[in-house]
């Protein structure tokens, strides 16, 4: 997924113990950063995207929104590919993100 949206994926491997923090994901076609939420933060996110509930995905991307405005590019992204109700680029996209 990253080689076909010309993405380069950097980790935060700093913590111990399965903790996942925001990663950040350049992009090469832009100055834009995303940075992906915790997992802890996306705990309901990723149980809509398993279930493949897209109302669901919606709505936590809308939370996902209200905690903090750094997650706007990954909100945005994450959007687009649930707009396309495609599930399966949808879940590509979140396990290419918290590899």
């Amino acid at each position: 997924m990253a080689k076909h949206l010309k993405i380069t994926l950097l980790y935060d491997d700093s913590n111990l113990k399965n903790i996942i923090h925001p990663n950040i994901v350049n992009q090469n076609t832009s100055d834009t950063n995303i940075i992906i939420p915790t997992i802890s933060e996306m705990k309901e996110l990723l149980e809509h995207v398993e279930t493949g509930y897209f109302r669901g995905i919606r709505e936590e991307l809308a939370k996902l929104a209200q905690l903090d405005e750094k997650y706007q590019p990954f909100i945005q992204e994450m959007g687009k590919l649930a707009q396309g109700f495609n599930i399966q680029k949808v879940r590509n996209f979140l396990q290419d993100s918290i590899k």
